[in-house]
């Protein structure tokens, strides 16, 4: 069950949670968002990379799932009780991205995301299984834990780093 009851109550939780993100993320420099610590020996960058990579994947299961395909959910190869390995391989995969190309491509995909919920209709949504892969679950569970409840964790994450910064 999702803790989203109408397209707009998402809309309204991205929009506060994303500029609370966003001034976080503009209060580090390069050097900073590259420390480790900020998440076990996640840096800032790489918790962005991670909100990066979790964009890409609720867009493309939403986009498979709409062509009649069904989307290896979470990640091909994974299972959701596997979610820490995946987040490993997340890792791993965008390590070596600079701190610039991170917010850049967290700027992107979230304008992709933003874009294709302000569109998609509220009844969508909020129909259990809309498609065949989400088991009873529904579009808008995916697309809040994709977005405004992840921003929340990575800001919290991110507001305590910077304290152990001084």
């Amino acid at each position: 069950m999702s803790k989203y009851k109408s397209k707009q109550q998402l809309l309204d939780e991205i929009s506060k949670e994303k500029p609370l993100l966003d001034k976080l993320i503009l209060s580090l420099d390069a050097e900073k968002a590259v420390l480790t610590g900020a998440c076990d020996d996640w840096s800032v960058k790489d918790i962005l990379c991670h909100l990066v990579e979790w964009h890409r994947m609720v867009l493309s299961w939403y986009r498979e799932g709409s062509t009649g395909r069904t989307p290896e959910v979470p990640g091909r190869g994974y299972k959701w009780s596997q979610l820490p390995d995946l987040n490993r391989e997340i890792y791993e995969r965008y390590k070596q991205t600079s701190w610039d190309e991170a917010k850049d491509l967290f700027a992107d995909t979230f304008g992709e995301v933003f874009d294709l919920i302000q569109t998609m209709d509220e009844q969508t949504m909020l129909t259990p299984a809309y498609q065949p892969w989400m088991n009873q679950n529904t579009l808008i569970a995916y697309f809040g834990s994709c977005t405004s409840s992840h921003y929340k964790w990575a800001s919290g994450l991110i507001k305590k780093f910077i304290k152990t910064l001084g």
